[in-house]
């Protein structure tokens, strides 16, 4: 179940964002996701922030490999989602600790809504 406070936090920043289209909340698996126009662009799973970045996305995560002490995927800020046993190319997880100001969780959000703006959207 996600964590209620950053699933608030990131209500509000959707929120702040005034996105035309429609903006609904579903539960995914593990979490609950944030849907604009038909597209899944964000959520929170378990205590980490979902994001979809499309396949570009994998820089953010070559980034964080760079600064971090470890490369163990589990110490990451940012990392692929693992999707039946296999690292996703657009789904990304960000730690709790990457979000735990409002800069950082609206950068992550903006990235992700920017991706969802070149996708179709539901007619």
């Amino acid at each position: 179940m996600p964590t209620t406070k950053l699933l608030e936090r990131v209500r509000a920043q959707v929120e702040a964002l005034n996105l035309e289209g429609e903006v609904v909340e579903k539960g995914i698996v593990g979490g609950t996701g944030i849907l604009w126009n038909g597209n899944l662009v964000c959520g929170v799973v378990g205590d980490d922030l979902l994001v979809r970045l499309g396949k570009e996305g994998g820089a953010y995560v070559r980034l964080a490999k760079a600064d971090a002490g470890s490369f163990d995927g589990s110490q990451l800020s940012v990392r692929r989602m693992m999707m039946r046993g296999r690292e996703s190319k657009t789904w990304f997880l960000v730690s709790a600790d990457e979000v735990r100001t409002k800069v950082p969780l609206r950068t992550w959000i903006d990235r992700a809504v920017a991706f969802a703006a070149t996708l179709p959207g539901e007619e």
